[in-house]
């Protein structure tokens, strides 16, 4: 019997070829859109001489750590009391350069102490700051007292001293009268005010005290010297820089050559005005400012004014002065204005008359140490 034949023939094979030519049409087709793509994209441009790569960041340094310091914060305890700056910073180990003073209307600031309350706590001051700690952070308390109504003279008293010219012997050199001193005992009185721990207030200190704002350090004394001659930058300057002190030089100021304002410390030697040009004297010896105008005597505080920077102290010619002298002064800024006195200088004092103490060529160091510790 014949078998039969299937109906279903056998499966054609595809050419090879085929597959071949569909992977070629691919990779064109492709080929083209990467061609037609490319234009779109931005092109990064290649560096010209004009605009060359930019070098890489450079590494942003490490901060230097800064030494480690301590703080003294100022609390001024009482409602209504101010201080500024009421912390102060400083290296470890090394003193703060100054406590300021705290304010409070109609009370005397008496100093900062290491407890707002215990009677038995140091008080400390400008005067004292060696006895603050330096290794570690603390805190100080002010203290206040009702502010004098008069004069007070239960207060310690600021002595202001007075000189005038110095002369030194070991040159050849005398004094032409008592206003002369030897300079050999201006050191030896430097020396004992050194030994002795004296405390050298600014003017803004002496200015609180005797407006009975502040009580000063007990030992605290300013230092004086008239006309300002010669001899005062040659020896006396020298001598006060050497032994830590500070002075006070008063030129009569149309006769003052103002390079020596920029010739030493700013912190330990000041100029202040013996007037502009009221110390030559009258007919009758006595000064100008005897006999001048308020307008004359505004005129001249100007003029002084505007050589040395300030106005803010004046040592009357030949240490005398007159209502008007005062009342005209005190009207054109002046704060303190000093006579001779021979006595100390006390709270509340007249601002326009805050007597010195006279020094004298021959003067015996006792004399000068009972002159500025026990006397007036």
């Amino acid at each position: 019997m014949a078998q039969a034949k299937s109906a279903v023939g056998p499966r054609r094979r595809r050419p090879l070829w085929l597959a071949v030519g569909l992977v070629w049409l691919t990779v064109v087709v492709l080929a083209v859109l990467a061609w037609l793509l490319v234009p779109l994209v931005d092109p990064v441009p290649a560096p010209t001489p004009d605009q060359p790569t930019s070098a890489p960041p450079s590494p942003t340094p490490e901060a230097t750590p800064s030494p480690l310091s301590y703080s003294v914060s100022l609390d001024p305890v009482r409602a209504g009391a101010t201080v500024k700056p009421a912390v102060i910073s400083a290296e470890l180990g090394q003193p703060v350069a100054r406590l300021p003073y705290a304010q409070l209307e109609g009370q005397r600031f008496l100093g900062w102490f290491t407890d707002p309350d215990d009677p038995a706590a140091p008080r400390l001051d400008n005067a004292t700051l060696d006895q603050l700690p330096t290794d570690r952070s603390t805190t100080l308390y002010a203290r206040f007292e009702p502010k004098p109504t008069t004069i007070d003279r239960q207060s310690d008293g600021l002595p202001i001293l007075m000189y005038h010219y110095f002369y030194d012997p070991d040159r050849g050199e005398s004094g032409a009268d008592g206003n002369w001193l030897d300079i050999r005992l201006f050191r030896q009185q430097l020396t004992w005010l050194r030994d002795n721990n004296y405390y050298y207030p600014t003017w803004d200190e002496a200015d609180a005290y005797l407006r009975g704002d502040i009580v000063l350090p007990s030992r605290s004394i300013i230092l004086t010297s008239d006309d300002a001659l010669p001899s005062v930058y040659e020896l006396a300057v020298p001598a006060v820089l050497d032994y830590g002190a500070k002075l006070t030089i008063f030129p009569v100021v149309k006769y003052f050559d103002p390079a020596w304002l920029g010739q030493f410390d700013p912190e330990r030697i000041f100029f202040q005005s013996h007037s502009y040009d009221m110390h030559p004297g009258t007919a009758d010896g006595s000064a100008k400012l005897l006999t001048a105008t308020p307008q004359e005597i505004a005129a001249d505080v100007a003029a002084s004014a505007a050589v040395l920077g300030t106005k803010d102290i004046l040592c009357y010619p030949y240490g005398v002065t007159t209502e008007v002298a005062e009342a005209a002064l005190a009207a054109n800024g002046v704060r303190l204005a000093l006579i001779i006195g021979n006595q100390r200088a006390y709270p509340l004092m007249d601002p326009m008359a805050i007597p010195r103490l006279r020094m004298s060529d021959g003067l015996a160091l006792d004399d000068f140490i009972y002159i500025v510790r026990d006397a007036y």
